[in-house]
C-alpha cells in the first residue's frame, strides 16, 4: 500500500532535532496564520489542516518516534524493522512458578529478534525461519563477526528482597527443542543497573561459538524503600506528639522492623541513618538505611482530639511563622 509522504517537520518549518517547545511555538504561529477565519486566501484552509496534522504527530512523543522511524507508513507499520521493537518487554516463564519480565534494548534486541525470526523484512514472511526457533542456537550468523557468537543484553527485574536474600534464580526460555533453563546466582554487590554476565548464553555464530548474555538488573518499585546505590531511603510518618516529645518509633528494614529513637523537637524532613540496613555490598558489608521523618496529622479529629488540640493551641507560645517586613 502506497502512502503519500508528508514531511511534518517541513510543514512546521522546524529541524528534525527541534524541541517539543519549538514545535509547539511553530504550530501556534502557523495555525494563527492559516486559520480559515483569518486567512481567506486560496489554499489557506488546506495548509491549516496540514499544520494541525503535523502537530498532532510531532507534538506527541510516541507518534513522533514512530513517524521518525517509519515515515509515510507510520500509521500502518508497513516498514517493519526489528529495531522498532527495542524497549519492548518480553515475559518468560521462571522456574518455581510465576513469571519474570525481561526488557531488551539497543542493538542487542534487533540481533535477538533476527535470531528468532531470521531477519524478517516487512510484515510478510519469516525469512526462512520458523517462529519459536532456538534463540541461542541454530544457523544464525551474526553480522560482522564471522565464526563468533553475538552478545545480548537484557533487563532483568528483581525485588529489593531478591537482592537482599541472594541465592540462585532460574530463567526458562522456550525453544523448538523445548524449554531451556538458565541458572544464575544473585551475589552481594549488585544494585540497580548492575550487570550479570552469563558466559556462552548469547547468540550462536556459524561455527557454533556462542556469545554472552548480560542481564542488567532493574529493581522493582517497592512499597516503602527507594534504592540509592546500595543505600535505601524510606519515609517515616510520625504523629505531632512523637515529633514534639521524642520517643521510639518503628522503622521497616529488609530484615524486619527496628525501633529508632526520635529526639524531642524532631521536624519534618530530618534524616536519620541506620547503618548497615541497606543492600548487601561485597565483603559482608551493607549500605545504610536513610529514614526521612514526615510529621503527619489526623485527617479527621474525634471530639476529644479536637478539644485537646484547642487546649494546646491556647496554652502554647510556639510561633511557627514569623514573617519579617
Amino acid at each position: 500500500m502506497s502512502v503519500e509522504y508528508k514531511d511534518y517537520y517541513k510543514i512546521l518549518g522546524v529541524d528534525r532535532s527541534a524541541s517539543k517547545e519549538d514545535i509547539k511555538k511553530a504550530y501556534r504561529t502557523l495555525s494563527r496564520k492559516y486559520h480559515p477565519d483569518v486567512n481567506k486566501e486560496a489554499g489557506a484552509e488546506d495548509k491549516f489542516k496540514d499544520v494541525q496534522e503535523a502537530y498532532d504527530v510531532l507534538g506527541d512523543e510516541t507518534k513522533r518516534k514512530k513517524y521518525d522511524r517509519l515515515g509515510a507508513d507510520w500509521k500502518h507499520g508497513q516498514s517493519f524493522r526489528p529495531e522498532d521493537f527495542e524497549g519492548f518487554n518480553i515475559h518468560f516463564g521462571q522456574g518455581g512458578g510465576g513469571g519474570q519480565r525481561m526488557h531488551f534494548g539497543g542493538s542487542g534486541f534487533s540481533d535477538f529478534f533476527d535470531a528468532i525470526f531470521g531477519g524478517m523484512g516487512g510484515m510478510g514472511g519469516m525469512g526462512g525461519r520458523q517462529a519459536g526457533a532456538d534463540p541461542f542456537g541454530g544457523q544464525y550468523s551474526p553480522r560482522g563477526r564471522q565464526g563468533k557468537g553475538r552478545d545480548v543484553e537484557a533487563e532483568y527485574e528483581l525485588s529489593i528482597e531478591d537482592l537482599y536474600a541472594g541465592g540462585t534464580h532460574n530463567l526458562q526460555l522456550q525453544s523448538q527443542e523445548g524449554p531451556k533453563n538458565i541458572s544464575f546466582t544473585i551475589k552481594p554487590g549488585l544494585k540497580h543497573g548492575s550487570k550479570i554476565k552469563l558466559k556462552g548464553k548469547g547468540l550462536s555464530g556459524p561455527g557454533g561459538v556462542k556469545g554472552d548474555l548480560f542481564l542488567k538488573i532493574a529493581l522493582k518499585p517497592h512499597r516503602w524503600f527507594t534504592p540509592d546505590g546500595f543505600d535505601l531511603r524510606v519515609k517515616v510518618p510520625v504523629a505531632p506528639w512523637e515529633a514534639a516529645l521524642g520517643g521510639k518509633v518503628e522503622v521497616p528494614t529488609p530484615e524486619g522492623n527496628v525501633r529508632m529513637t526520635l529526639k524531642p523537637g524532631t521536624v519534618s524532613g530530618r534524616k536519620l541513618k541506620l547503618e548497615g540496613k541497606g543492600l548487601p555490598r561485597t565483603g559482608d558489608r551493607h549500605g545504610d538505611l536513610i529514614a526521612e521523618i514526615e510529621v503527619t496529622v489526623p485527617e479527621k479529629l474525634s471530639g476529644k482530639e479536637k478539644e485537646l488540640y484547642e487546649k494546646l493551641k491556647n496554652a502554647s507560645e510556639f510561633k511557627p511563622r514569623e514573617w519579617s517586613k
